[in-house]
């Protein structure tokens, strides 16, 4: 206690002045501690319950009329209202409930409890960050499953939810994507009556054996072993077709079908695997800003080694590309494309394409066409990367995932929950601007995470 003028005494309560005036006896009350951290909490969940303790250190009772909390934070237990008595201490519990998350990075959740005595207000500041508006949907190939993590979390995580089961038609699924409102739609490599593939989708929120609001199967469809998959703003659905052998010959394309499309339906639109539009093993799709279609081409280019192209919003027949990154050889080709599987970009713009046959990811200048020598290379014995069709995408924060199915299964084909397996791959995360032999910084692996074989994947809403 400071004696700044006779009569009042004042306490530093953590960087809070309490002010009182004192007579009799001297007057010691403290709060600690100052801050309360919660770390990440998952909206629509609490916290673990953190405490305060006030400790009255005087001869004399203090009067506590209030104990509130601001922002999402919850007082589940007080025993030091009305009254703290002298020498006495008491508790204040307090909890972090998020309602929700208002990004991918999660939302920097701040409040304050604020304390009414006697000897006026004091404050103890509450800190935490709502996760899990947004999780990470992984498609694995090899369980027959959809299996979603709460977003920023890390290592042998437990999924929140598993699509699986015989009535979720789902059958070697490899391409993911979601849309606005969070429907999940899946290209299943071998599903459909013919075993050619199919589509199916999910409602937001579908979890266990749940069966498709939409199943995309039948001779009429036009799928031909469906690899990847996009949804463009007016709720289209692209489907790339690699066809049984990934040569051109054996019917390549990538179909277009209505949104809402159920049932054996013929595409209402469909580019073909030829020399005009510079396909060959279409592989991973993404739009841009644009609404432009961007393919990454396993076996594009001149040399069949690699490609990406891309295609005008809304284009559709033997139409050609705008973009046609790509060389002569792989030994030759400035572009470094081998084995193209999956492309993406940045928030500049910079497109990321990642190399099965490569093991690798190249990453290129926002504008780049023809034979581009990439920026950045990430590559190399560190990354953990192998010689498998790997997926990528990046978060709000520019961090890389890839998706790395890394080929180290036996396991025989699932078909119920409990037969599910880890039989190899996971999930790298590499920071922003990464280049080189470098090691990823964070995963998603692990036998909790009953991954096997991932490849599609996006980030989404899990709250709906």
């Amino acid at each position: 206690m400071n004696k700044t003028k006779p009569g009042v005494l004042t306490a530093v309560i953590l960087g809070i002045l309490w002010a009182g005036t004192a007579t009799a006896s001297k007057i010691e009350f403290k709060v600690s501690p100052s801050t309360l951290s919660f770390g990440r909490v998952h909206s629509g969940q609490a916290s673990a319950v953190k405490t305060v303790t006030i400790t009255n250190q005087s001869s004399s009772s203090v009067d506590i009329s209030s104990i509130a909390p601001s922002g999402p934070y919850v007082v589940t237990a007080d025993d030091c209202t009305p009254a703290v008595a002298a020498g006495a201490k008491c508790h204040v519990s307090v909890k972090f409930a998020p309602v929700s998350a208002s990004n991918l990075k999660g939302s920097a959740e701040t409040g304050t409890l604020s304390i009414s005595s006697g000897l006026g207000p004091a404050a103890v500041r509450l800190t935490g960050t709502a996760f899990g508006a947004e999780g990470l949907f992984v498609a694995n190939f090899f369980n027959d499953s959809v299996n979603v993590f709460p977003f920023g979390e890390f290592g042998n995580v437990s999924p929140i939810r598993i699509i699986g089961g015989a009535k979720t038609g789902l059958n070697y699924p490899y391409g993911l994507a979601l849309d606005a409102k969070g429907t999940i739609y899946i290209a299943n490599l071998h599903g459909g009556p013919d075993s050619l593939g199919s589509v199916t989708v999910y409602r937001a929120g579908s979890n266990g054996n749940a069966a498709p609001m939409l199943n995309i199967a039948g001779d009429k469809t036009g799928l031909n072993y469906p690899w990847g998959i996009a949804v463009d703003s007016k709720g289209k659905i692209y489907v790339a077709n690699i066809g049984p052998c990934c040569e051109p010959s054996c019917g390549e394309s990538i179909t277009i079908y209505s949104p809402h499309a159920n049932g054996n339906v013929a595409p209402i639109a469909t580019i073909p695997a030829d020399a005009t539009t510079q396909l060959n093993a279409p592989y991973g799709m993404t739009f841009d800003s644009k609404g432009n279609l961007w393919v990454a081409d396993y076996g594009g280019g001149p040399s069949g080694v690699g490609a990406i192209t891309a295609y005008p919003a809304g284009a559709s027949g033997e139409v050609a590309p705008i973009v046609n990154i790509t060389g002569d050889r792989a030994g030759d080709s400035n572009a470094g494309l081998f084995g193209t599987a999956a492309v993406t970009f940045d928030s500049k713009g910079d497109i990321f394409a990642t190399n099965g046959l490569g093991a690798n990811v190249t990453v290129y200048s926002a504008g780049s066409n023809g034979n581009a020598t990439p920026v950045a290379t990430i590559g190399g014995g560190n990354t953990g990367f192998s010689v498998a069709e790997m997926n990528i995408m990046l978060d709000n924060a520019g961090n890389i995932y890839i998706a790395n199915q890394q080929f180290g299964y036996d396991v025989s084909h699932p078909s119920a929950i409990d037969s599910w397996s880890n039989g190899g791959g996971f999930i790298e995360i590499f920071p922003p601007g990464s280049n080189g032999n470098v090691a990823y910084t964070n995963a998603i692996q692990g036998d909790n995470t009953y991954m096997n074989g991932p490849w599609g994947f996006a980030f989404g809403p899990i709250d709906r």
